[in-house]
Protein backbone atom coordinates (compact mmCIF):
# COMPACT_ATOMS: atom_id res chain seq x y z
CA UNK A 1 0.00 0.00 0.00
CA UNK A 2 1.42 3.53 -0.78
CA UNK A 3 1.93 5.67 2.23
CA UNK A 4 0.69 9.33 1.26
CA UNK A 5 2.47 12.23 2.19
CA UNK A 6 1.37 14.92 4.73
CA UNK A 7 -0.77 17.64 3.56
CA UNK A 8 1.65 20.31 3.84
CA UNK A 9 3.68 18.16 1.46
CA UNK A 10 0.90 18.55 -0.81
CA UNK A 11 0.22 21.81 -2.08
CA UNK A 12 -3.49 22.23 -3.33
CA UNK A 13 -3.54 22.97 -6.98
CA UNK A 14 -1.19 21.61 -8.70
CA UNK A 15 -1.01 21.61 -12.55
CA UNK A 16 1.43 20.97 -14.86
CA UNK A 17 2.23 20.76 -18.81
CA UNK A 18 3.55 17.93 -20.45
CA UNK A 19 7.19 17.83 -20.10
CA UNK A 20 9.44 19.24 -23.06
CA UNK A 21 11.94 16.23 -24.26
CA UNK A 22 14.85 18.50 -22.50
CA UNK A 23 13.56 17.40 -19.39
CA UNK A 24 14.69 13.82 -19.93
CA UNK A 25 18.11 14.35 -20.57
CA UNK A 26 18.74 17.09 -17.27
CA UNK A 27 21.76 16.00 -15.61
CA UNK A 28 22.30 18.18 -12.21
CA UNK A 29 25.90 16.66 -12.01
CA UNK A 30 26.85 17.79 -15.26
CA UNK A 31 29.04 20.68 -16.18
CA UNK A 32 26.06 21.99 -18.86
CA UNK A 33 24.35 22.27 -16.06
CA UNK A 34 26.25 24.11 -13.25
CA UNK A 35 27.39 26.65 -16.02
CA UNK A 36 23.81 27.45 -17.17
CA UNK A 37 21.00 26.26 -14.29
CA UNK A 38 18.64 28.66 -14.15
CA UNK A 39 16.54 27.56 -17.84
CA UNK A 40 16.02 24.12 -16.86
CA UNK A 41 15.25 24.57 -12.78
CA UNK A 42 12.54 26.84 -14.55
CA UNK A 43 11.10 24.23 -17.08
CA UNK A 44 11.52 21.87 -13.93
CA UNK A 45 9.20 23.98 -11.84
CA UNK A 46 6.72 24.19 -14.22
CA UNK A 47 6.32 21.18 -16.41
CA UNK A 48 7.83 18.50 -14.09
CA UNK A 49 7.98 19.79 -10.53
CA UNK A 50 9.15 16.19 -9.22
CA UNK A 51 11.36 14.76 -11.74
CA UNK A 52 13.15 11.79 -11.89
CA UNK A 53 16.49 12.45 -13.72
CA UNK A 54 19.00 9.96 -15.79
CA UNK A 55 20.30 8.78 -12.00
CA UNK A 56 17.38 8.25 -11.18
CA UNK A 57 17.76 10.43 -8.12
CA UNK A 58 14.57 12.45 -7.97
CA UNK A 59 14.65 15.99 -7.89
CA UNK A 60 12.26 18.97 -6.30
CA UNK A 61 11.80 22.76 -7.71
CA UNK A 62 9.49 24.34 -6.17
CA UNK A 63 9.70 26.12 -2.67
CA UNK A 64 6.47 24.51 -1.36
CA UNK A 65 7.40 21.51 -1.58
CA UNK A 66 11.39 22.23 -0.52
CA UNK A 67 10.40 23.40 2.26
CA UNK A 68 8.10 20.59 3.31
CA UNK A 69 10.76 18.12 2.37
CA UNK A 70 13.46 19.84 4.53
CA UNK A 71 11.04 19.19 7.49
CA UNK A 72 9.90 15.80 6.59
CA UNK A 73 11.43 12.91 9.01
CA UNK A 74 10.57 10.09 6.08
CA UNK A 75 13.17 12.25 4.06
CA UNK A 76 16.96 11.38 5.40
CA UNK A 77 20.17 12.92 5.45
CA UNK A 78 21.58 9.83 6.28
CA UNK A 79 24.23 8.73 2.97
CA UNK A 80 22.49 6.21 0.62
CA UNK A 81 22.89 2.17 0.90
CA UNK A 82 25.30 2.64 -2.36
CA UNK A 83 27.02 5.82 -1.22
CA UNK A 84 30.73 5.27 -0.94
CA UNK A 85 30.45 7.16 2.55
CA UNK A 86 27.57 4.59 3.79
CA UNK A 87 28.42 3.44 7.16
CA UNK A 88 29.03 0.19 6.66
CA UNK A 89 32.24 1.64 5.37
CA UNK A 90 33.45 3.56 8.54
CA UNK A 91 36.09 1.54 8.86
CA UNK A 92 37.68 1.20 5.25
CA UNK A 93 37.62 4.70 4.13
CA UNK A 94 38.50 7.83 6.33
CA UNK A 95 35.36 9.57 3.94
CA UNK A 96 32.52 7.46 5.27
CA UNK A 97 33.87 7.81 8.74
CA UNK A 98 33.95 11.25 9.01
CA UNK A 99 30.37 11.73 6.91
CA UNK A 100 28.97 9.82 9.71
CA UNK A 101 30.64 12.31 12.20
CA UNK A 102 29.29 15.45 11.02
CA UNK A 103 26.16 17.23 11.58
CA UNK A 104 25.09 17.33 7.96
CA UNK A 105 24.98 13.68 7.37
CA UNK A 106 23.10 12.88 10.60
CA UNK A 107 19.23 12.67 11.71
CA UNK A 108 17.21 13.66 14.67
CA UNK A 109 17.91 12.69 17.53
CA UNK A 110 21.29 11.59 17.17
CA UNK A 111 22.49 15.16 16.03
CA UNK A 112 19.90 17.32 17.57
CA UNK A 113 21.90 18.18 21.08
CA UNK A 114 25.35 18.55 19.07
CA UNK A 115 24.45 20.62 16.70
CA UNK A 116 22.56 23.00 19.49
CA UNK A 117 25.61 23.24 21.56
CA UNK A 118 28.41 23.42 18.53
CA UNK A 119 26.25 25.94 16.91
CA UNK A 120 25.97 28.29 20.62
CA UNK A 121 29.18 28.42 21.17
CA UNK A 122 30.34 28.73 17.35
CA UNK A 123 27.57 32.13 17.30
CA UNK A 124 28.93 33.18 20.71
CA UNK A 125 32.58 33.43 19.39
CA UNK A 126 31.20 34.94 15.88
CA UNK A 127 29.67 37.72 18.34
CA UNK A 128 32.23 38.67 19.75
CA UNK A 129 34.63 38.72 16.69
CA UNK A 130 35.96 41.86 14.74
CA UNK A 131 35.51 41.21 10.91
CA UNK A 132 36.55 44.50 9.84
CA UNK A 133 40.19 44.02 10.34
CA UNK A 134 40.32 40.99 8.10
CA UNK A 135 39.66 42.83 4.87
CA UNK A 136 42.55 42.70 2.72
CA UNK A 137 44.37 45.88 1.89
CA UNK A 138 46.11 46.14 -1.72
CA UNK A 139 43.58 46.43 -4.76
CA UNK A 140 43.17 42.93 -5.32
CA UNK A 141 43.23 42.27 -9.76
CA UNK A 142 41.13 38.81 -9.23
CA UNK A 143 37.72 39.47 -6.45
CA UNK A 144 37.51 35.77 -5.72
CA UNK A 145 41.47 34.67 -5.26
CA UNK A 146 43.07 38.10 -4.07
CA UNK A 147 40.07 39.61 -1.89
CA UNK A 148 37.13 36.99 -1.07
CA UNK A 149 39.26 34.14 -0.16
CA UNK A 150 42.49 36.01 2.09
CA UNK A 151 39.42 38.06 3.68
CA UNK A 152 37.64 34.02 4.41
CA UNK A 153 41.01 32.54 5.44
CA UNK A 154 41.97 35.33 7.82
CA UNK A 155 38.21 35.56 9.54
CA UNK A 156 38.66 31.80 10.60
CA UNK A 157 42.49 32.00 11.16
CA UNK A 158 41.04 34.70 14.30
CA UNK A 159 38.38 32.77 14.74
CA UNK A 160 40.32 29.17 15.23
CA UNK A 161 42.54 30.95 17.70
CA UNK A 162 45.50 30.70 14.68
CA UNK A 163 47.94 33.63 15.91
CA UNK A 164 48.76 35.90 12.31
CA UNK A 165 52.74 34.72 12.88
CA UNK A 166 51.17 31.41 12.11
CA UNK A 167 49.22 32.30 9.07
CA UNK A 168 51.50 31.45 6.38
CA UNK A 169 50.97 31.37 3.04
CA UNK A 170 51.36 27.74 2.77
CA UNK A 171 49.13 27.16 5.86
CA UNK A 172 46.26 29.32 3.84
CA UNK A 173 46.67 27.52 0.75
CA UNK A 174 46.67 24.14 2.69
CA UNK A 175 43.50 25.20 4.58
CA UNK A 176 41.85 25.98 1.70
CA UNK A 177 42.73 23.10 -0.43
CA UNK A 178 40.92 20.73 2.76
CA UNK A 179 38.48 22.99 2.60
CA UNK A 180 37.17 22.47 -0.94
CA UNK A 181 38.01 18.41 -0.37
CA UNK A 182 36.01 18.42 2.69
CA UNK A 183 32.95 19.44 0.24
CA UNK A 184 33.61 16.50 -1.91
CA UNK A 185 31.55 14.62 0.65
CA UNK A 186 28.48 16.51 -0.73
CA UNK A 187 29.01 15.52 -3.95
CA UNK A 188 28.97 11.71 -6.09
CA UNK A 189 32.92 10.75 -5.49
CA UNK A 190 33.78 9.60 -8.93
CA UNK A 191 36.81 7.23 -9.07
CA UNK A 192 38.83 4.77 -6.65
CA UNK A 193 41.13 7.15 -7.53
CA UNK A 194 39.36 10.22 -6.18
CA UNK A 195 38.44 8.41 -2.77
CA UNK A 196 41.77 7.42 -2.36
CA UNK A 197 42.95 10.98 -2.60
CA UNK A 198 39.71 12.47 -0.57
CA UNK A 199 40.65 9.99 2.28
CA UNK A 200 44.22 11.56 2.32
CA UNK A 201 43.31 14.99 2.44
CA UNK A 202 40.50 14.51 5.12
CA UNK A 203 42.73 12.69 7.00
CA UNK A 204 45.28 15.30 7.26
CA UNK A 205 42.88 17.90 8.01
CA UNK A 206 41.54 15.75 10.71
CA UNK A 207 44.80 15.75 12.46
CA UNK A 208 45.08 19.44 11.93
CA UNK A 209 41.64 19.66 13.90
CA UNK A 210 42.34 16.90 16.25
CA UNK A 211 46.06 18.88 17.35
CA UNK A 212 44.04 22.34 17.44
CA UNK A 213 41.74 21.28 19.97
CA UNK A 214 44.26 19.56 22.13
CA UNK A 215 46.34 22.47 21.79
CA UNK A 216 43.59 24.62 23.21
CA UNK A 217 42.40 22.01 25.98
CA UNK A 218 46.02 22.65 27.26
CA UNK A 219 46.52 26.28 26.54
CA UNK A 220 42.74 27.70 26.31
CA UNK A 221 42.41 31.29 25.61
CA UNK A 222 39.20 33.40 23.32
CA UNK A 223 38.88 31.47 20.49
CA UNK A 224 36.34 28.88 19.10
CA UNK A 225 38.22 25.48 19.36
CA UNK A 226 38.76 26.39 23.61
CA UNK A 227 35.12 26.94 23.34
CA UNK A 228 34.40 23.73 21.61
CA UNK A 229 37.39 21.63 23.49
CA UNK A 230 35.57 22.92 26.76
CA UNK A 231 31.98 22.03 25.31
CA UNK A 232 33.83 18.33 24.40
CA UNK A 233 34.96 18.13 27.99
CA UNK A 234 31.26 18.86 29.55
CA UNK A 235 29.94 16.14 26.86
CA UNK A 236 31.41 12.57 27.79
CA UNK A 237 29.14 11.02 25.17
CA UNK A 238 31.02 12.90 22.18
CA UNK A 239 34.53 11.30 21.15
CA UNK A 240 37.16 13.37 19.92
CA UNK A 241 37.33 12.26 16.80
CA UNK A 242 33.50 13.36 16.43
CA UNK A 243 34.73 16.93 17.66
CA UNK A 244 37.51 17.24 15.32
CA UNK A 245 35.17 15.75 12.22
CA UNK A 246 32.70 18.66 12.99
CA UNK A 247 35.38 21.31 13.51
CA UNK A 248 36.82 20.55 10.05
CA UNK A 249 33.27 20.96 9.29
CA UNK A 250 33.01 24.80 10.80
CA UNK A 251 36.38 25.53 9.00
CA UNK A 252 35.28 23.78 5.69
CA UNK A 253 31.56 26.25 6.08
CA UNK A 254 33.53 29.18 6.53
CA UNK A 255 36.15 29.25 4.10
CA UNK A 256 34.24 28.16 1.45
CA UNK A 257 32.10 31.23 2.39
CA UNK A 258 34.33 32.91 -0.30
CA UNK A 259 32.53 31.28 -3.40
CA UNK A 260 29.39 33.61 -2.12
CA UNK A 261 30.72 36.28 -2.14
CA UNK A 262 32.40 35.79 -5.51
CA UNK A 263 28.82 35.05 -6.51
CA UNK A 264 27.04 38.45 -5.64
CA UNK A 265 30.68 40.63 -6.34
CA UNK A 266 30.30 38.65 -10.46
CA UNK A 267 26.23 39.73 -9.74
CA UNK A 268 26.68 43.03 -9.02
CA UNK A 269 29.76 43.98 -11.55
CA UNK A 270 27.31 42.37 -14.00
CA UNK A 271 24.80 45.41 -12.99
CA UNK A 272 26.60 48.52 -11.65
CA UNK A 273 23.24 50.51 -11.51
CA UNK A 274 22.73 48.18 -8.64
CA UNK A 275 25.98 49.22 -7.16
CA UNK A 276 25.06 52.79 -6.98
CA UNK A 277 22.10 52.12 -5.63
CA UNK A 278 23.82 51.00 -2.65
CA UNK A 279 26.38 53.62 -2.59
CA UNK A 280 23.10 55.85 -2.42
CA UNK A 281 21.29 53.83 -0.27
CA UNK A 282 23.90 52.24 2.02
CA UNK A 283 21.30 51.42 4.45
CA UNK A 284 19.76 48.34 2.29
CA UNK A 285 23.33 46.69 2.04
CA UNK A 286 21.98 43.64 4.93
CA UNK A 287 18.46 43.11 2.05
CA UNK A 288 21.17 43.08 -0.43
CA UNK A 289 23.02 40.59 0.90
CA UNK A 290 19.89 38.38 1.11
CA UNK A 291 18.60 39.14 -2.51
CA UNK A 292 22.29 38.22 -3.84
CA UNK A 293 22.36 34.86 -1.49
CA UNK A 294 18.69 34.20 -3.30
CA UNK A 295 19.47 35.41 -6.84
CA UNK A 296 22.71 33.23 -7.54
CA UNK A 297 22.99 30.90 -4.70
CA UNK A 298 26.53 29.30 -4.71
CA UNK A 299 24.76 25.89 -3.64
CA UNK A 300 22.25 24.60 -6.23
CA UNK A 301 21.23 20.93 -4.66
CA UNK A 302 21.45 18.99 -1.28
CA UNK A 303 20.25 15.42 -1.12
CA UNK A 304 18.27 13.15 0.88
CA UNK A 305 17.14 9.89 1.08
CA UNK A 306 13.97 8.17 1.04
CA UNK A 307 13.17 6.41 4.53
CA UNK A 308 10.06 4.74 2.96
CA UNK A 309 7.66 5.41 -0.12
CA UNK A 310 6.59 8.98 -0.57
CA UNK A 311 3.64 9.62 -3.10
CA UNK A 312 4.23 13.86 -4.12
CA UNK A 313 1.42 14.53 -6.62
CA UNK A 314 1.48 12.21 -8.98
CA UNK A 315 4.71 10.66 -9.02
CA UNK A 316 5.83 7.94 -6.54
CA UNK A 317 9.27 8.27 -4.75
CA UNK A 318 10.41 4.72 -3.73
CA UNK A 319 11.88 3.68 -0.18
CA UNK A 320 15.90 4.51 -0.56
CA UNK A 321 15.61 6.70 -3.61
CA UNK A 322 17.48 9.82 -3.96
CA UNK A 323 15.69 13.17 -3.48
CA UNK A 324 17.86 16.43 -4.66
CA UNK A 325 16.17 19.70 -3.36
CA UNK A 326 16.90 22.13 -6.07
CA UNK A 327 17.47 25.17 -3.52
CA UNK A 328 18.25 27.22 -6.28
CA UNK A 329 14.99 26.77 -8.15
CA UNK A 330 13.51 27.25 -5.23
CA UNK A 331 14.78 30.56 -4.66
CA UNK A 332 13.79 31.50 -7.72
CA UNK A 333 9.99 30.27 -7.93
CA UNK A 334 7.60 32.63 -9.00
CA UNK A 335 4.60 31.76 -6.68
CA UNK A 336 7.04 33.04 -3.86
CA UNK A 337 8.87 35.50 -5.22
CA UNK A 338 7.61 38.10 -7.71
CA UNK A 339 9.94 38.42 -10.60
CA UNK A 340 11.80 36.12 -9.49
CA UNK A 341 14.42 36.78 -12.01
CA UNK A 342 15.27 40.35 -11.27
CA UNK A 343 17.83 41.37 -8.54
CA UNK A 344 15.35 43.56 -6.09
CA UNK A 345 17.17 45.03 -3.14
CA UNK A 346 13.92 46.54 -1.81
CA UNK A 347 11.89 42.84 -2.32
CA UNK A 348 9.83 42.49 0.94
CA UNK A 349 11.68 39.70 2.84
CA UNK A 350 10.62 36.45 2.04
CA UNK A 351 12.15 32.63 3.16
CA UNK A 352 14.97 32.05 0.46
CA UNK A 353 16.93 28.34 1.16
CA UNK A 354 20.41 29.20 -0.21
CA UNK A 355 21.26 27.72 3.08
CA UNK A 356 18.65 25.14 3.54
CA UNK A 357 16.46 25.63 6.83
CA UNK A 358 15.24 24.27 10.21
CA UNK A 359 17.19 21.88 12.29
CA UNK A 360 19.75 21.26 9.46
CA UNK A 361 19.83 24.36 8.43
CA UNK A 362 23.49 25.82 7.74
CA UNK A 363 25.04 26.39 11.13
CA UNK A 364 27.88 29.16 8.93
CA UNK A 365 25.13 31.28 7.42
CA UNK A 366 25.40 34.20 9.84
CA UNK A 367 28.40 33.65 8.97
CA UNK A 368 28.61 34.11 5.50
CA UNK A 369 26.39 36.75 5.62
CA UNK A 370 28.38 38.96 7.94
CA UNK A 371 31.06 38.02 5.67
CA UNK A 372 29.19 39.51 2.11
CA UNK A 373 28.03 42.17 4.23
CA UNK A 374 31.38 43.47 4.88
CA UNK A 375 32.15 43.27 1.65
CA UNK A 376 29.26 45.06 -0.12
CA UNK A 377 30.09 47.99 2.26
CA UNK A 378 33.60 47.62 0.86
CA UNK A 379 33.16 47.64 -2.87
CA UNK A 380 30.67 51.05 -2.67
CA UNK A 381 33.37 52.51 -0.44
CA UNK A 382 36.94 51.33 -0.58
CA UNK A 383 37.23 49.72 -4.01
CA UNK A 384 37.67 51.09 -7.06
CA UNK A 385 34.89 51.04 -9.84
CA UNK A 386 36.14 47.46 -11.38
CA UNK A 387 34.74 46.02 -14.38
CA UNK A 388 34.69 42.41 -15.33
CA UNK A 389 37.66 41.04 -17.69
CA UNK A 390 35.56 38.61 -19.09
CA UNK A 391 31.82 38.26 -19.94
CA UNK A 392 31.66 34.92 -19.79
CA UNK A 393 32.27 33.64 -15.92
CA UNK A 394 34.04 29.98 -15.76
CA UNK A 395 32.32 27.58 -13.36
CA UNK A 396 33.97 24.91 -11.29
CA UNK A 397 32.65 20.87 -12.04
CA UNK A 398 31.40 20.65 -8.69
CA UNK A 399 28.20 18.86 -8.35
CA UNK A 400 25.63 20.36 -6.00
CA UNK A 401 27.43 23.56 -6.12
CA UNK A 402 27.34 26.98 -8.46
CA UNK A 403 31.45 28.37 -7.70
CA UNK A 404 33.30 30.51 -9.52
CA UNK A 405 36.70 29.14 -10.58
CA UNK A 406 38.20 32.60 -10.40
CA UNK A 407 37.19 36.54 -10.77
CA UNK A 408 39.72 38.65 -12.48
CA UNK A 409 38.65 42.01 -12.76
CA UNK A 410 40.00 45.59 -14.31
CA UNK A 411 39.67 48.78 -13.35
CA UNK A 412 38.87 51.07 -16.96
Amino acid sequence: MLKYIRAKFRPANISHTAAPPTLAVIDPYSQAFIDSPYSALEQLRHHSPVHRCTSGSWLLSRHRDISAALADPRLSNTPSDYAVVNQRHRDRYTCADVANNTLPFMDAPQHTEARRNIARVFHEQLRRASLQSNLPTDTPSDLLHDFATPLCTKTLCSLFGIAPRQQTAELDRQLKLWANWFFSLFSAIPSQQHRQQLDAELHSFRQFCSGLLNQKRQHPSDDLPSALAQLHDQTPSISDTFMADNCMLLLADGLNADYAIANALHCLLQQPEKINQLRAKPELIPAAADELLRFDSPVLFIARRALEDIQLHDQLITENSGVLLMLAAANRDPDVFTDANTLNFEREAKPYLSFGRGQHGCIGRVLVKQLLELSLRWLISEAPNFALVRTQPLWQHQAGHRWLQDLPVKIP
